[in-house]
């Protein structure tokens, strides 16, 4: 598994999680580092992108090495980003794609930049076989509040499915 995220430096989230995730299912992991964060469990302080040269290279690295078999992207942050994501996806032919839009943290602080939704929609949902946001993450991309019940979360996930992607997970 090739992890595209950022690091939750408390470890409760993003790639530290992921990587948990992925051992716990016996699953190797490999890594490109998109964002580092300030953060713990009650507060978020701030972030640093990592530069786009960065991330590319750290893509190659992994893809020109191991066998990948999935690819799982997590917070991106910016459009820059999200758009270098979908190019590598593409460049490398990536048919097992988990996107995880991430665009909050536990203490409720947006960690990607509102011009960035849109290009997740349009260039990383559509080549994911599943998407997996949380509630609050369904409602930004759905842009209106999904009613919490059973006929409201099915079509916000008929919904999500409608932008391009096989399966939702809605968490």
């Amino acid at each position: 598994t090739l992890i595209i995220a950022g690091s939750d430096n408390g470890g409760e989230a993003g790639m530290q999680a992921d990587i948990k995730a992925c051992a716990a299912m016996g699953s190797f992991s490999t890594t490109a580092f998109t964002v580092l964060t300030a953060q713990n469990t009650r507060c978020f302080k701030d972030l640093f992108f990592i530069p786009l040269e960065w991330i590319e290279n750290q893509i190659d690295s992994v893809m020109q090495d191991f066998r990948v078999d999935c690819v799982k992207t997590g917070m991106l942050g910016n459009p820059d980003i999200a758009l270098l994501i979908a190019r590598k996806l593409k460049e490398y032919n990536v048919k097992n794609y988990v996107c995880d839009p991430c665009i909050y943290c536990r203490s409720g602080d947006t960690l990607m930049t509102p011009d960035t939704i849109p290009v997740v929609k349009s260039e990383l949902i559509p080549l994911a076989i599943i998407i997996t946001p949380n509630y609050k993450e369904a409602c930004t991309l759905l842009d209106y509040r999904i009613p919490r019940t059973i006929e409201g979360i099915k079509k916000a996930a008929c919904e999500l499915k409608d932008l391009g992607c096989q399966n939702v997970y809605l968490k």
